[in-house]
């Protein structure tokens, strides 16, 4: 159903949009044959190779999702429209690493074009408000009710159709869609201009906070970098060491934010990183230790790890196991790229078939792991939120069920039961330029909270509006700190 509304929609408004993306390349025609060939071998890769296509729904909805799009290939179609209406396919699976990339000319392009709205947005209550505002005729806190006529509510719901999402974490991607995004920004600012064309100006409806009557106001799109430094917004740190604060907001409690867990764009030992952190804390004797990890989605398996052994009171040995749903490609393999070649050739004995059609990867016995020192062993609360994508969960979801970790917060990305990641093979279609990520291992933590629908849901629920952060204000810290006095 919301793949045909994606469908509609492209249909709808497309042709209103196309005037205004002359800072974009204009969309390229690409023949039946050409469009067909670049959706088939997309479609093929995936159900070859994606070992999760069964992990949270029916494998038909995917599939169906796909005949879809070939039927709508099969007049033509032009490469941004192929790329929406793949991108929502792909969603389907379920699976927040399963995606398409733009070709590299639409990329550049974005890098320097005007084509970002000089505004950020946040979804509350299926409201799309203005969170940031570098316009001087539209203020944060404004109600967006339509851009260009077309409804907010019908806007962010052919967005979200195409946001990828670890299951059935709708809130997960409710957040992504203004706040996350590995191919942009935000889902938002990635996807807008597909669906309904990027550069130039927009007319925005909008309603003041506690106004009965809407204005229309005329924006001018920007570019990126010049949107950032008129919000004075800062990029994301990209490495655990460049994203590690502590601060010790009470006596007895020390706060320690962590923002992701990316070890591996630098040589970078996370042990050695974290331990002065911890060194500090010990030194200060704080009893109640709360560790922020709502801006974290994951990164290097190793930054986790080490973070856990710091707050161990004991040894602790790995649990759950890894599949994969095929380990020869046939003709694929050509087809496929990834960052270790050696993966597409690995002997028969490194795998164990299992009677669900899967195949296990065999790995060498790990030891348990051993508390590092100075570990901590007061107190531990953990912060954490939509943003927590698949390591990051996988984190949290450890901390409670190994070491009794209280969480507190609003439910997770990731799921507990373990990411569909490992290895990513990359194929570029050859028509389009698109490029499609499939994830060739399927996690299986063996987690007992993991919930069938992904996403963990935490011990204290506590939910912050625009409204509180307009105000400077955090209910989550102040809910974990109120847990941290207690004794």
């Amino acid at each position: 159903m919301l793949f045909r509304l994606a469908l509609a929609v492209v249909s709808g408004f497309a042709a209103a949009a196309a005037p205004g993306i002359a800072q974009l390349p204009p969309p390229r025609a690409l023949s039946p044959e050409a469009a067909l060939d670049d959706v088939r071998l997309a479609r093929r890769a995936i159900e070859t190779i994606h070992p999760g296509l069964d992990r949270y729904g029916a494998p038909g909805i995917t599939g169906a999702a796909f005949d879809v799009l070939e039927r709508e290939s099969e007049s033509g179609i032009t490469d941004q429209r192929l790329y929406a209406l793949l991108s929502a396919a792909l969603a389907s699976v379920r699976c927040s690493h399963t995606k398409a990339e733009p070709w590299k000319e639409w990329t550049a392009a974005r890098e320097t074009g005007a084509t970002y709205f000089p505004l950020r947005f946040r979804e509350e209550s299926g409201r799309m408000l203005v969170a940031r505002s570098a316009s001087p005729a539209i203020l944060a806190a404004d109600e967006v009710i339509a851009i260009d006529g077309v409804p907010a509510g019908i806007i962010m719901a052919t967005i979200l159709n195409a946001v990828p999402a670890d299951g059935w974490t709708d809130g997960a991607r409710r957040f992504a869609l203004f706040n996350s995004s590995d191919l942009d920004d935000c889902e938002f600012d990635h996807y807008y201009p597909f669906y309904f064309g990027g550069g130039g100006e927009r007319v925005i409806e909008v309603r003041a906070a506690g106004a009965t009557r809407s204005r229309l106001e005329r924006v001018s799109l920007v570019t990126r970098a010049a949107r950032r430094e008129a919000l004075r917004q800062p990029a994301a740190a990209r490495n655990l060491d460049e994203s590690i604060t502590l601060t010790f907001p009470q006596e007895g409690v020390a706060l320690l934010r962590i923002g992701t867990f990316v070890a591996y764009r630098k040589q970078l030992d996370p042990e050695a990183i974290y331990r002065p952190y911890f060194e500090e804390i010990a030194t200060k004797a704080a009893a109640s230790l709360i560790i922020d990890l709502r801006s974290n989605s994951g990164g290097s398996d190793e930054a986790a790890l080490d973070l856990l052994r710091f707050i161990a009171k004991e040894p602790f040995a790995p649990r759950g196991s890894r599949w994969v749903k095929a380990y020869r490609f046939g003709d694929l393999r050509d087809k496929l790229e990834t960052w270790d070649p050696s993966v597409l050739d690995m002997p028969d004995d490194a795998f164990r078939k299992l009677e669900n059609g899967y195949y296990e990867v065999l790995s060498p016995q790990v030891p348990a792991f051993a508390p590092l020192a100075p570990a901590f062993t007061g107190r531990v609360i953990a912060l954490c939120g939509p943003a927590n994508a698949s390591g990051a969960t996988l984190c949290l979801a450890t901390m409670r069920s190994r070491f009794g970790v209280t969480l507190a917060g609003e439910p997770t990305g990731g799921s507990a039961d373990g990411p569909t990641a490992g290895i990513i093979f990359f194929v570029t279609l050859p028509n389009s330029g698109i490029r499609v990520r499939v994830p060739a291992i399927r996690s299986v933590s063996g987690m007992t909270d993991a919930a069938a629908t992904g996403g963990l849901t935490p011990d204290v629920d506590v939910r912050s509006t625009l409204a509180d952060e307009l105000a400077g204000r955090d209910p989550v810290l102040e809910a974990a700190l109120g847990l941290a006095q207690r004794r």
